[in-house]
């Protein structure tokens, strides 16, 4: 015995192959919205660091230019906005440094860290010499800055990260498009999927729907057919109902007409035989009718009292040409 059917089966497979593809298109769709949120946070990690490295190199030229000169004269105030510009030059430095940037990346920010550093560090000695008034430590210190050319060092490292941030966003986006693509492939795989899974189901359904329409329908036929043989069957025992109580009767009136002449003990008896048979007969021919009424439902049983021993008699007198021609014996 099947529990199953294999068209059962199959819709269930179907089922947990869509579910399985939905799943896996799903996972795919996360991965890629996460690479997508990643590279556009990466996209402005990359435009806020070159705008910053765009404003270091400029800060840097500008006091390169202003300290390289031995014969600039240092007031306070000048001094007070240099120095301000020296610290400010080191926090966006040291800030480019923690930045969320690939392993060759925040090794070219550190090397330029350093550069920075050590312009930083010669500003803030010349600062120092031209404060206490000392010439030739400030000259001889303009002179280094102006050999060292950080400011060519630091624009050239600017340039290396800039070069390295943008091989850095080209391949997030190169993985990216990997990931969309994967994903598209996906979404098309499920949306075929979801496509044959409608037209199988449906035609399933389909199917199903007509089989279950002409099972109906020859429901519908056999219940005509049993009706009509119903009605053929009652037709059919109402007319011979009719057709033997013609003749049933007609024994029953002569074998009343015969019992009233005179007759010997035994022809006495066998007149009663003929009588007691022919009411049996008539009885089974009224049981006959009254199945058909137990199948109409109309049947109604009346509660009568009857003599035991007269029915047991009747029986001995319709069965007692039967009971002697067998050689047997019948005792009430």
């Amino acid at each position: 015995m099947r529990i199953f059917s294999p068209r059962f089966i199959s819709i269930v497979g179907l089922a947990l192959a869509l579910m399985i593809v939905i799943f896996i298109a799903q996972l795919f769709t996360n991965r890629a919205t996460l690479a997508l949120t990643k590279g556009n946070l990466q996209a402005v990690e990359t435009f806020r660091i070159n705008n910053r490295m765009q404003e270091l190199v400029n800060i840097a030229f500008d006091l390169q230019t202003k300290l390289r000169n031995s014969a600039i004269v240092l007031n306070e105030e000048r001094s007070k906005a240099i120095a301000d510009s020296l610290n400010y030059l080191g926090y966006n430095s040291n800030a480019l440094t923690q930045t969320n940037t690939q392993a060759k990346t925040k090794t070219y920010l550190h090397n330029l860290n350093g550069y920075i550093d050590r312009q930083i560090m010669l500003s803030f000695r010349i600062l120092d010499f031209a404060k206490r008034k000392d010439e030739s430590g400030q000259r001889m210190l303009a002179d280094s800055l102006r050999i060292l050319q950080l400011g060519d060092s630091i624009y050239t490292n600017c340039l290396q990260v800039q070069k390295q941030l943008e091989i850095d966003l080209e391949n997030t986006l190169v993985l990216n498009t990997k990931q969309a693509n994967k994903l598209s492939y996906y979404n098309r795989l499920l949306a075929l999927a979801a496509i044959i899974a409608i037209v199988l189901m449906a035609t399933i359904i389909i199917r199903r729907h007509r089989k279950q329409l002409q099972l109906i329908n020859d429901l519908e036929k056999a219940q005509k057919v049993a009706e009509r043989s119903t009605e053929a069957k009652d037709q059919f025992l109402a007319n011979m109902s009719h057709e033997l109580r013609t003749p049933l009767n007609a024994l029953l009136g002569f074998g009343q007409l015969l019992s009233q002449t005179k007759l010997d003990e035994q022809q006495t008896q066998y007149a009663e035989v003929i009588t007691s048979s022919s009411n049996n007969l008539l009885n089974i021919v009224n049981d006959v009718l009254d199945i058909s009424k137990i199948e109409a439902g109309k049947l109604r049983i009346d509660n009568r009292v009857f003599e035991l021993s007269k029915l047991m008699q009747d029986i001995e007198m319709m069965f007692s040409a039967s009971i002697r021609e067998k050689g047997l014996f019948y005792h009430c």
